[in-house]
């Protein structure tokens, strides 16, 4: 098990997000608490902007929902699947941030959970992500998720058209 610098962590991590549209998050436990966690993170997103969610069908209300949506993939992409996050806009063809620095601070999340991580998404074919399931009640969202060592790391993009 590998000692995860939680600062580089936490500054990487914001680093990615917008704030608006991009937003991560990371915790401390076990890999069993993943939905848990990212439901915690759905619900405090929607909470803020339920004004900018448009009427469609709702995402998952429960953990267990969570957990179904997201299914595991090769680790070997999820530097290419942040950063995809992260730069892309899922909605309209613009770049969100710096498509360079926020491959640095990919590549540094993923080093920090290091090579035995367990990466998940709820988009198809990682990194291009053809398909999803929806884990928001935003018209699209993507997410990527990495669990080593203790540690829990989102990263989830939400758009309206």
């Amino acid at each position: 098990m590998s000692t995860v610098d939680e600062s580089r962590l936490s500054a990487e991590l914001e680093s990615l997000a917008d704030g608006t549209y991009v937003h991560t998050r990371w915790w401390r436990g076990p890999s069993s608490d993943l939905p848990r966690r990212v439901l915690e993170l759905v619900s405090d997103i929607e909470s803020g902007w339920t004004e900018t969610i448009m009427p469609s069908d709702p995402g998952p209300s429960t953990a267990e929902g969570i957990a179904a949506a997201l299914d595991p993939f090769d680790g070997r992409f999820a530097v290419d699947l942040m950063t995809r996050l992260a730069t892309e806009d899922l909605v309209f063809p613009t770049m969100r941030h710096g498509h360079a620095q926020s491959r640095q601070a990919a590549q540094k999340v993923v080093c920090e959970l290091g090579p035995e991580a367990e990466w998940f998404t709820n988009t198809g074919n990682p990194p291009y992500g053809t398909g999803w399931t929806p884990v928001t009640s935003y018209t699209f969202d993507s997410a990527i998720v990495g669990t080593a060592s203790g540690i829990i790391v989102v990263l989830l993009q939400v758009g309206e058209d």
